[in-house]
């Protein structure tokens, strides 16, 4: 038994510097100065994204903020309250920055970010009742 449990700790000891490295990134938040609003009640598409006329939707927000970042500007997206029923897409270019994109929940509420889409209003089919 001492032997076994010798061994435990010499693996256990082995793996736990290896888990070490995994931790989450780390972004100067100083270099963002472009500060993206999002609102999916209130928002609009056409608006420029500013706390008092927000982006309807996230990618709109993640493409202000890719136009921003190819332009050496950091963006930090700021997400009001609200359920977004969209996938986010990031696009890579060849052309690397050092100037972060970040996304982030409003100080108040909750976000929720959801590809489902709910369809309401469903009736039974007058021919079939099972369907």
């Amino acid at each position: 038994m001492y032997k076994l449990r010798n061994l435990f700790l010499v693996s256990l000891s082995l793996l736990v510097p290896s888990l070490q490295g995994w931790s989450q990134a780390s972004v100067n938040e100083s270099l963002e100065s472009a500060f993206i609003y999002v609102d999916a009640a209130k928002g609009s598409d056409s608006n420029p994204g500013t706390p008092a006329r927000p982006l309807k939707a996230l990618n709109a927000a993640a493409s202000l903020a890719e136009t921003n970042n190819q332009k050496n500007v950091g963006s930090r997206v700021v997400i009001n309250p609200g359920t977004y029923r969209e996938a986010v897409t990031l696009a890579g270019t060849a052309r690397t920055t050092g100037s972060p994109i970040t996304f982030e929940a409003a100080t108040s509420g909750t976000v929720f970010v959801s590809g489902a889409q709910p369809y309401t209003g469903w009736k039974t089919d007058a021919s079939n009742s099972s369907i």
